[in-house]
């Protein structure tokens, strides 16, 4: 690591060389201590350098150095931004005067050569106006995998640093991972670069209140909030240890888990060494051999019925035992790694079947139980078997993707079989059955065949009536002579593995007490039964692997056959009896029970530990005090491990839930509603607050940002997060959605507007990343008239919905005009109405009536529309399947109709010749010229057999020329004088859309876009493509328009998911997009500076601010003739 401290050097009276300039004296000094910080990770520093070093040649060697691999580069100094438009940040010398290198010129030496080797660099740059390097636009545009420079910043780009509070705080952060005070999960390599950023602002926020000082911003290089940063090196994880050889997977089955199988899970059911805590391959599984044939068979035998099947019992029956052996033994990926488990019952497990789908149903949402279903059926029907149209259909992981590949399989292919385990336990299992596996059921007979293991819920009784032939497989209903000899055989295995009655001298004893247990549990004994009541017990497996392992760890083992027998028959029938049996092996541990009962309410995967020391409740000195980190650190790795099931966030932390989910249910049935209060309010408190005590979410664990609203429902606080609209923003729509229509509570005014919103906004539409969600719920909320709501998310937002109103149907095309000095847009709908906007205030100011009378043919879709000068009146133009009509901008009526067009119009726009106006109308083959004042056509170009779809006008070399966009991908440059084609341009794969011209540095381009959703620019001087932009989501574009920002042209684009882009037409870069509720139709600009968009829902006025919140004015709209 590099550590360059920038003090400045005084002059001879000991005066700062710059006056406005603190010398930094203390700047040395910090550099110093976060270089022994990361000391600690592993780096050497590079050693100290002289004041008068060359520090810019110094930076270059090492960022292009080919020896070095990972590299920190630590700048504790003074920042400046240069003058001009280039706002580039430039480090201060000792001298006062820039390094000759602004900052984005390091980052270009490392990303200007991806062929060359560069150490991954992390810059941390502790000086004023730092976030400049940050937001670099063509930087933030660069793929995350490859880039190769990142930035840590001390402040905004117009804001300055103090009291070296990035440093400071890097260095408290870092410390406490040194000193294990913080921990990131031992399996995973790297701190996630996230998660220690956040850790970072944190700690700025906790030095600022500490010194009541002037508010300071970190910011990091710009990124998709979705991105995965895990695999940044620059932090190794010091606890990080290699995978236990349990936990390690071979690459192949370790990809399962993305397609939600969980391996490990059907792994450690199988080998029913979980009470225990062995190893899952030594195979204690026994018993269910009547059961376990009957399923192999069934799974065997793809033509035999029926064709659902359903295994229910109370929890720790079984179940997911029964299920693992046939997963493992039937899906092709196990089979030969988990030989160990059903080597010895081969007779009785299933074949291989590559025709095999496997779920893990665990706290699954809707969504994502549709999109595993549909990656795996994907997985075993490749898209180059499925028709074209189909194929591309099936990008979308949803329910309907699932059942359009369904329907595009041949009847004669294999049937599919789909097995789920623990549907009981998914997140939202009345959904999941009613509008997925039901559907499966009914339509997909002989195609799809279901398993599914779950406890007895009525939630899953619609499946049972789903088709007159169905089985049920109940554990609860084995018969007792049969049940106590598996059980017999499965504490055999258990204790003759390891442990106290393996020596010779103790088997008698083991053996007594085996059958003992056995019998007790299977109600075979003569001793008298304790009516128990059925949500207080559990399976008979689950209860003799607790009690075995209670009976190995404690301390007095009696060989006497009468004492094991005796012992064996003490066995508890009841949940309460049993986990008190075993928690006194621990004595007196209140801290325990406390982890214990925090941990049944855990949500998802499980609690983090950052979060579980917040909400246990218990302290020893009665004074409030939270359990240090460490000591709960030490209870979960050892007293509490036998009860804990481990999972990793996606943020490098352990999650931490009970082992077994009837467990749980048993704690959360004994908590009073003021329990749920308590953990509620806990979890809201533990939210880190700005100094106007407003929750900072962004800094919440994503437990929190997942499960707030579940812990709140328990509680009856849910409207509480509905009032915050900030906390809207990171809410998980899967769970969010599905509490709200539940909920009981009394709601305000606010909370039942945000409500309404929220459900609007996702109702069809719960993935994305956070940026977009918190758009599209701004977007919603200022079409609903929530202001509260919308200006809340929108202080995080470069964008600004200036207004947002329904149309009176949804709106099909748009434009732009100025009257008087007052920007309007002008809208046509599908029912062939057009409506004229006020751009300041969103005020419709006319719209047109609904044609009437007998003679009045249905209106039409308007499809084209422009707005002319003809003859010093405004009129609008619009074009549709009947026809072309004008209409009175001020009044919304319909003037009059052209007579003799009677074609479909998709495109037109106007043009000056010989001082009069006339419209361009695209049709099929080229356009066609019609004199408006005259009210006929006047001439006709016609060059190929494809719709024109898109018209613009320009001028080369001072001739008038019209350039089209055809549904072949064809664009023509058209000289009007000669009335020939110019120039003939192909490229696009698909239909042009949307055109419009420009100029680029010196020369016309034009500007096109399709179906492929990819922006292309076009030099019309050479008729060569000079650019071709994507930011790879490939979706339609519905509407272009070009546009200057203050120095270069941009593009607007709007598309078919609903996001309207901004793109630098310069640089090719996606600058910024905005997220809609339903698709684009249409887009324009303003003179003012809006950016117009139309949807299904409506119209809106967007507006974008720079980083500072200052507005971006684009000015006037480029002309397009």
């Amino acid at each position: 690591m590099l550590a360059l401290s920038m003090p400045l050097t005084r002059d001879e009276n000991g005066s700062s060389p710059r006056p406005d300039l603190d010398p930094l004296d203390g700047a040395p000094t910090h550099a110093h201590r976060v270089a022994q910080a990361l000391s600690g990770f592993e780096y050497e520093e590079f050693p100290a350098q002289s004041e008068h070093a060359d520090w810019e040649r110094l930076v270059e060697s090492l960022v292009t150095a080919s020896d070095i691999a990972v590299l920190i580069v630590h700048v504790v100094g003074h920042g400046e931004l240069a003058d001009g438009s280039s706002e580039k940040l430039y480090i201060l010398g000792r001298d006062a005067e820039r390094l000759r290198q602004p900052v984005s010129g390091w980052i270009e030496w490392i990303e200007d050569h991806p062929n060359r080797h560069r150490p991954v660099t992390l810059f941390i740059l502790d000086v004023c106006c730092a976030g400049e390097a940050a937001v670099t636009a063509w930087h933030a545009r660069m793929d995350v995998s490859t880039r190769r420079a990142w930035v840590l910043a001390a402040a905004g780009p117009q804001e300055k640093a103090f009291e070296y509070r990035l440093s400071r705080a890097l260095v408290q952060v870092l410390e406490r991972y040194l000193r294990g005070e913080r921990r990131i999960d031992p399996s995973v390599r790297y701190i996630p670069a996230n998660t220690l950023w956040k850790e970072v602002e944190a700690t700025v926020l906790e030095l600022v209140a500490e010194e009541d000082g002037v508010p300071q911003s970190v910011l990091t290089s710009l990124v998709p909030s979705h991105a995965d940063l895990s695999a940044l090196p620059f932090f190794p994880n010091p606890g990080f240890v290699e995978a236990d050889p349990e936990e390690w997977l071979p690459p192949e089955i370790a990809r399962l888990t993305d397609l939600a199988v969980d391996p490990l899970h059907f792994m450690r059911r199988a080998g029913g060494a979980e009470p225990v805590q062995r190893d899952w391959r030594e195979g204690y599984f026994s018993g269910r051999k009547e059961d376990l044939s009957r399923l192999a068979r069934w799974l065997d035998d793809e033509s035999a019925d029926p064709s659902l099947c359903v295994v229910t019992g109370k929890p720790g029956a079984g179940k997911s035992a029964l299920i693992g052996m046939l997963v493992c033994a039937a899906l092709p990926d196990l089979r030969e790694f988990t030989k160990p488990l059903w080597r010895g019952r081969a007779d009785t497990v299933p074949g291989t079947n590559d025709r095999l789908v496997v779920i893990h149903a665990r706290h699954m949402a809707f969504d994502e139980m549709a999109r595993a279903l549909s990656a795996q059926v994907r997985r075993l029907v490749p898209l180059a078997s499925l028709p074209s149209q189909a194929a591309g259909s099936l990008g979308e992981d949803s329910a309907a993707s699932l059942f359009a590949l369904l329907e595009e399989r041949q009847q004669s292919e294999r049937p599919i079989t789909i097995i789920i385990d623990a549907l009981d336990e998914s997140n939202d299992p009345e959904t999941i059955t009613e509008a997925l596996l039901y559907p499966l059921t009914r339509r997909y007979r002989g195609m799809v065949r279901l398993l599914i293991a779950t406890r007895k819920d009525t939630r899953v009784n619609v499946l049972l009536t789903a088709r007159n032939g169905y089985e049920i497989l109940d554990l609860d209903t084995t018969v007792p002579e049969s049940l106590c000899e598996d059980l017999l055989v499965y504490v055999k295995r258990l204790l003759a593995a390891a442990g106290p009655y393996t020596p010779s001298s103790m088997r008698q004893a083991g053996n007594a007490l085996a059958e003992a247990i056995a019998a007790r549990l299977a109600d075979t004994d003569d001793e008298p039964d304790v009516l128990t009541p059925e949500y207080l017990q559990l399976g008979e497996f689950l209860t003799a692997g607790i009690y075995v392992n209670f009976m190995l760890t404690s301390t007095e083992h009696s060989s006497q056959i009468e004492e094991a027998t005796r012992t064996g028959h003490a066995v508890p029938r009841s949940l309460p009896d049993l986990l008190a049996m075993d928690l006194q092996r621990h004595g007196d541990q209140p801290l325990l029970r406390a982890v214990l009962t925090a941990l049944a309410f855990a949500q998802g995967q499980g609690m983090p530990e950052l979060v579980l020391a917040d909400v246990v409740t218990f302290d020893p000195s009665g004074q409030g005090r939270k359990v240090p980190l460490q000591t709960l650190y030490r209870l979960l790795d050892n007293e509490a491990r036998l009860y804990l099931s481990r999972s990793v966030d996606e943020d490098g932390t352990t999650l931490y839930r009970l082992f077994h989910q009837g467990v749980a249910d048993w704690w959360r049935k004994s908590a009073s509603p003021e329990d749920l209060m308590q953990l509620y309010q806990s979890l809201a408190a533990s939210v880190r607050r700005d100094e106007q005590e407003r929750p900072l979410w962004h800094l919440a664990t994503p437990y929190l940002q997942r499960h707030l609203p579940q812990h709140a429902a328990d509680a009856g606080c849910l409207h509480q997060l509905l009032e915050d609209g900030d906390y809207l923003a990171f809410a998980d729509p899967s769970v969010l959605l599905k509490l709200l229509p539940h909920v009981m509570e009394p709601l305000g005014e606010q909370a039942e507007s945000n409500a309404a919103a929220y459900g609007h906004a996702f109702a069809e539409r719960t993935s994305m990343p956070l940026a977009a969600r918190r758009q599209l719920l701004a977007a919603t909320a200022a079409l609903g008239g929530n202001r509260p709501l919308q200006e809340t998310l929108e202080r995080s937002m470069q964008w600004r919905v200036r207004w947002a109103v329904s149309a009176s149907a949804p709106p099909t095309a748009l434009a732009a005009f100025t009257s008087r000095g007052q920007p309007y847009a002008v809208t046509g709908t599908e029912l062939g109405r057009v409506e004229v906007w006020d751009v300041h205030s969103g005020e419709a100011m006319a719209r047109s009536a609904a044609p009437r009378g007998r003679r009045v043919r249905p209106a039409s879709e308007i499809r084209a529309l422009t707005v002319v000068d003809s003859v010093g009146q405004l009129r609008i133009v619009t074009g549709g399947d009947n026809g072309i009509r004008t209409w009175d901008p001020l009044t919304g009526a319909l003037s009059r109709k052209l007579p003799g067009h009677t074609g479909s119009t998709a495109a037109m726009t106007t043009v000056q010749l010989a001082e009069r106006c006339h419209l361009l109308v695209g049709g099929y083959g080229g356009f066609s010229i019609w004199d408006l004042a005259a009210r006929k056509q006047t001439g006709e170009l016609v060059d190929h057999g494809a719709w024109v779809d898109a018209l613009a006008t320009t001028y080369t070399r001072g001739r008038l020329s019209i350039v089209t966009g055809a549904d072949n991908g064809r664009i023509q440059v058209w000289d009007l004088n000669a009335g020939k084609v110019a120039r003939d341009i192909s490229g696009h794969v698909d239909g042009v859309k949307a055109l419009a011209v420009t100029h680029l540095g010196t020369d016309l381009h034009a500007v096109s876009a399709g179906e492929e959703g990819i922006v292309y620019l076009w030099n019309l001087e050479t008729g060569s493509k000079s650019r071709e932009l994507t930011d790879h989501q490939g979706d339609l574009v519905r509407g272009l328009a070009v546009v200057d920002l203050p120095g270069r042209p941009h593009a607007v684009t709007g598309h078919e998911s609903g996001r309207t882009a901004l793109w630098d037409l310069t640089t090719g870069t996606c600058m910024d997009t905005f997220q809609l509720p339903t698709a684009v139709t249409a887009v324009a600009t303003s003179s003012d500076g809006a950016i117009l968009v139309t949807s299904a829902d409506g119209i809106a006025a967007l507006t974008l601010t720079t980083l500072s919140g200052e507005p971006v004015n684009p000015g006037s709209p480029t002309p397009c003739r």
